[in-house]
């Protein structure tokens, strides 16, 4: 279970925009508390794009000044995301996998509430860079792309779309196709947001049967259109406010939840004016989509031989990097350089001095008194001459203990730590960069576990799990879980 929220259209009060937002993140925290997100288009001339994302709750995220600057930035587009992971979905902490999802030049965003069980099918099938079955949903809509030129092609496929709607935008709803042509059995409620030329937006909304959204019309208060998973989130965000309930009208009506099936457009346009669609998704064969009964394996593709024009390039307000990682703030950077010879004596095995005492010595002196004749619970103390040992500090308090350590567990040390202690040596080491570097190994860590997570799931859906399996599997994560909580640790000292 996942919250999406947001809303389309510049706004006359600013203040109350904003006040309203933030109170419906606040409120949709109880549907997602693993991470929260947001992208959003500045307007009026203002060629940018806000985007950020954290593995934190909402009620923790409204107080970053990222987003806290939208008031200031006033968006006439917004989608909002509070995310709860699922099996399998990949994990918050890898901070990719969560929403929304973002085309390469940023001005395309989804966020999606659900599920899609043909995930592990179609990311063979479609370009995704994440674990998040939630990012597939956005390359199905990005490759209808390749037909952006060909009208006639697009108005035969969509013979049963509105007259009215614009050749630009032909492509686009051929994209929304694909996806329910693709996606069969997945829960969704989905937000795609689009940046168009100048200070022309677009939204998307739609949702099947298994997931809920609603729809507020705020043009006469606010020169808006909000959307959020329920209505009680709206009325309590609207309760909790200080600003929007004093011109929001206590009778102010929602659409409870959108119709199944249906998919809503609605188009900002460089004038300002709304241009609100809606089309429904026919399913009454199993590839029969859209009214349409030609038989989809027969209809000749035709290939584009132009590329799909992009608008010049535009500034992109993160605070994440290439990755998708969050960039540490200049405090945390310098607090990092302090770490790395701690973190590299004891993880690494380098020797590097820090003023007048070694790392080593600094972590002996500190932990001296907690690590006084203790042992690490669940571990038994093997002959010294297994070369399968080694002895480690516990910082987490457990004292200094013997371990035999697992073939994942080793893995993950031998390789992906040689390879921060190869840059260490290299004498070009920049703080910043080891941070992204020693983040990706950890993310390279909680990836594994979660495929080993996988793997015990599938054996016990087949039935070949045996019991020896099992020890192995808990033990192997065992040692992975106390090699990165020893990690965490160092890095709060």
């Amino acid at each position: 279970m996942c919250g999406i929220v947001g809303y389309i259209g510049n706004s006359t009060d600013p203040a109350a925009t904003f006040d309203l937002v933030n109170q419906l993140m606040i409120k949709t925290e109880p549907r997602g508390l693993d991470a929260t997100g947001f992208w959003a288009t500045t307007g009026k001339g203002d060629n940018r794009v806000i985007y950020h994302k954290e593995p934190v709750k909402s009620s923790l995220f409204v107080k970053h000044d990222l987003w806290n600057s939208l008031e200031d930035h006033n968006p006439n587009l917004l989608i909002g995301h509070c995310r709860w992971t699922s099996f399998g979905g990949g994990p918050e902490k890898v901070n990719k996998n969560n929403h929304p999802h973002v085309s390469k030049d940023f001005r395309v965003a989804l966020v999606h509430n659900g599920k899609i069980p043909e995930y592990s099918y179609l990311k063979k099938k479609y370009d995704v860079t994440t674990e998040c079955d939630s990012e597939v949903l956005l390359r199905i809509f990005e490759s209808a792309e390749d037909h952006h030129d060909q009208v006639a092609y697009l108005r035969k496929e969509l013979s049963k779309v509105w007259d009215s709607t614009p050749d630009s935008l032909l492509y686009r709803i051929f994209g929304l196709k694909k996806v329910f042509l693709e996606v069969t059995h997945g829960a969704m409620a989905v937000a795609i947001g689009e940046r168009l030329e100048g200070d022309a937006r677009s939204l998307f909304l739609f949702r099947n049967e298994h997931r809920p959204l609603c729809v507020i019309d705020l043009r006469k208060t606010l020169g808006q259109i909000f959307f959020c998973s329920t209505p009680e989130i709206f009325r309590s965000a609207v309760d909790a406010s200080t600003i929007a309930k004093e011109i929001i009208p206590a009778n102010q009506s929602v659409i409870p939840e959108l119709l199944e099936n249906w998919i809503y457009s609605i188009v900002l346009d460089k004038d300002n004016e709304f241009e609100v669609r809606r089309l429904k998704v026919n399913k009454i064969r199993k590839y029969g989509y859209w009214d349409q009964s030609v038989d989809e394996e027969n209809i000749e593709i035709p290939k584009s031989s132009t590329k799909l024009i992009r608008f010049p390039t535009m500034e992109v307000i993160s605070h994440l990097n290439a990755s998708e990682e969050l960039i540490p703030t200049a405090t945390e950077t310098e607090d990092i350089k302090s770490l790395l010879p701690v973190v590299a004596e004891s993880l690494l095995g380098l020797s590097i001095p820090v003023g007048t005492e070694t790392s080593s010595t600094i972590l002996k002196r500190k932990y001296a008194a907690k690590n006084k004749n203790s042992r690490h619970a669940g571990y038994e103390v093997e002959d010294d001459d297994d070369e399968n040992e080694t002895e480690t500090d516990d910082v987490c308090g457990g004292g200094t203990h013997m371990r035999r350590e697992s073939a994942v567990s080793s893995k993950i040390l031998n390789n992906g730590f040689q390879t921060v202690k190869d840059w260490l040596n290299s004498d070009q080491a920049d703080a910043s960069a080891i941070a992204e570097l020693v983040a990706e190994l950890c993310s390279n860590a909680e990836s594994a576990i979660s495929e080993i997570s996988t793997h015990v799931y599938n054996k016990v859906q087949e039935g070949s799990l045996t019991q020896s399996s099992v020890e192995d599997a808990y033990e192997g994560l065992k040692e992975v879980v106390n090699d990165l909580e020893s990690i965490k640790c160092l890095l709060k000292l």
